[in-house]
């Protein structure tokens, strides 16, 4: 992550030993997570696609250095006075092995499970490998819920959210939020499919999408 430079991404410096502990050395950002924006009422959609927009340029960047953040939600999100957005927190984040006879091969897994399951695809309840789709499809469930004010798979437990996320399908968005465009809702499908195979190839094809709809 230390090698990423971009405007939209959290600079990463260095690690620091504490105690037995590694601490991740970043910038500091004066700025509030998107998750203490989102409530009861659907965010303006202008200031939701312009932080839409941001988050895309900030993964082309991280997936362009085969890196997969691979816990995107709200709270990794800061935003500042200016509506500026950082993408945040890569204490899990993954390197894709590009050494690998298959791209999508990740360095090993530290745990059973990585990321923040209401965000998490459903690939990964099933011991799926991350790559980019999984941002993608993270971002697709941050929008949503940024757009409509609903949590997209509600749940008290892990397991709650898990049966939601495998077995649910997330409500149409046009029936919550009438004026998003048929071509925004699409996006936004394609993003939260269930399918990998049916997500957007790359942060870069969604944001060329993003760029040529109504709004």
């Amino acid at each position: 992550a230390a090698r990423i430079e971009h405007p939209n991404v959290v600079r990463v410096y260095r690690l620091e030993p504490v105690g037995d502990e590694l601490a991740i050395e970043m910038q500091h950002i004066e700025g509030k997570p998107f998750s203490s924006m989102l409530g009861a009422t659907p965010l303006p959609l202008g200031h939701v696609l312009d932080y839409m927009e941001q988050i895309l340029t900030a993964l082309v960047a991280c997936h362009e250095q085969d890196v997969i953040h691979c816990d995107l939600k709200p709270g990794n999100l800061l935003i500042t006075a200016e509506r500026h957005v950082f993408l945040a927190d890569f204490g899990i984040a993954r390197a894709l092995d590009r050494s690998a006879p298959d791209a999508t091969t990740m360095t090993s897994r530290t745990g059973p499970f990585w990321g923040t399951p209401r965000y998490c695809p459903p690939e990964a309840w099933d011991d799926g490998t991350p790559d980019h789709r999984w941002d993608l499809y993270a971002l697709g469930v941050v929008m949503y819920e940024a757009l409509t004010a609903e949590t997209a798979f509600p749940g008290n437990t892990p397991a709650a959210v898990m049966k939601q996320v495998v077995l649910s399908q997330l409500a149409p968005i046009r029936e919550i939020r009438p004026d998003v465009s048929p071509e925004l809702a699409s996006i936004i499908e394609d993003l939260t499919a269930r399918e990998p195979r049916d997500r957007p190839a790359s942060a870069r094809e969604v944001l060329a999408r993003l760029k040529e709809i109504p709004e």
